[in-house]
């Protein structure tokens, strides 16, 4: 009676498990909260599950599964947006860091900078780049996700890219000793 519940539950599982790792990932650079991450995580498998139906088989699961989790994204963000539209948030004092020869505590250092800078870009920037260069997707698969032409995720990439480098340097993060940076600075991606 309930065999293609079954049948629906185990070729879902299959396809979803090796997602959840990346998925919890870029929705925890997303959401900056690992309880939202999480919850973010579990309202897309479910409306995935849900909509499973509708999937094409032989297309790409990952880029079906993290597109409906960026648009559940989204629409929280922009809910919240119009909740919170009245009041300004309050900007966190960073110090700004000063790395000379990479340890690994100054690499952890850096790491979390490099956090900070990331989580001041807005989604439309972020999404693409945490995609791109931490998940390893490819333009098309971004696409997809995003639901844009692939010439707009070039151009996100490449102004987040350059913002992220803007905000770096503009809070004095990168040093090298006995140089100016008045010109700026390229820090590679």
């Amino acid at each position: 009676m309930f065999g293609w519940k079954k049948d629906k539950s185990d070729e879902f599982m299959k396809l979803a498990a090796p997602v959840m790792d990346s998925l919890y990932g870029t929705a925890l650079k997303l959401t900056r909260e690992e309880e939202a991450a999480r919850d973010l995580v579990q309202d897309a498998y479910l409306k995935a599950f849900k909509y499973f139906d509708t999937f094409e088989r032989g297309t790409n699961f990952k880029a079906w599964l993290f597109r409906i989790m960026t648009r559940l994204f989204y629409d929280a963000y922009r809910a919240k947006r119009r909740r919170d539209s009245t009041f300004m948030p309050l900007e966190e004092e960073r110090a700004p860091g000063n790395i000379k020869d990479a340890t690994a505590g100054e690499r952890l250092l850096l790491s979390k900078e490099l956090e900070a800078a990331l989580n001041e870009l807005p989604p439309d920037f972020k999404l693409p780049l945490v995609l791109c260069d931490i998940q390893e997707f490819s333009y098309q698969e971004i696409a997809e996700v995003m639901d844009v032409p692939i010439g707009t995720v070039m151009s996100r990439l490449y102004r987040a890219r350059k913002r992220l480098r803007e905000i770096i340097v503009s809070q004095d993060q990168i040093r090298k000793p006995g140089k100016s940076y008045k010109g700026g600075v390229v820090i590679p991606l």
